[in-house]
């Protein structure tokens, strides 16, 4: 009968930490998904934790020595590049956007392996592609709307963005 009292003592004891710890760790691993969720596009990953480089080909093209653009010789499809820019076989990437809303000229960055670097980078940190494709320049991803630069459409304004432009409308009395 001691034996009985002791077992269920035990068993009870063991009940009372899987729940404590199940109350107490169940938001710990909910908010580490979420930090994962955040930070993989930063580690170059698609949702499946793939890495965007592994579904892309790409070859700088020059002119006279020259940085001219990078061909995408390969995307695979329904792979992280394809499916964020929309890239295709035979694009020529002639601009990649950087920080601030700045967008190079491939030509300016002069080294063939940094070009590269620099498209895997528009993948981490969100930044856009221009490229050339059957005769017209086409920024990616596509985001439709006006621009101030030639045949390159604009990226829409955020959600802030456009809220602040609401407020300012909104007449004072």
């Amino acid at each position: 009968m001691r034996m009985a009292f002791g077992l269920v003592g035990l068993l009870v004891t063991a009940a009372v930490i899987v729940w404590v710890f199940a109350q107490t760790q169940t938001p710990v691993l909910q908010q580490g998904m979420k930090a994962q969720d955040k930070i993989r596009p930063l580690a170059g990953q698609d949702e499946d934790g793939n890495k965007a480089r592994d579904t892309i080909t790409l070859e700088p093209m020059s002119e006279g020595g020259k940085l001219v653009g990078i061909l995408v010789t390969d995307v695979q499809a329904g792979g992280a590049m394809e499916n964020k820019f929309g890239l295709r076989k035979n694009d020529l990437i002639v601009k990649i956007g950087r920080r601030g809303g700045l967008i190079d000229e491939v030509k300016v960055i002069g080294d063939d392996e940094m070009a590269v670097a620099l498209v895997h980078e528009a993948f981490n940190f969100d930044l856009s592609l221009v490229v050339s494709r059957d005769g017209e320049r086409v920024q990616l991803p596509d985001s439709g709307g006006a621009s101030n630069t030639p045949g390159v459409p604009a990226k829409p304004k955020s959600s802030i963005n456009s809220q602040l432009d609401a407020i300012q409308r909104v007449p004072t009395h």
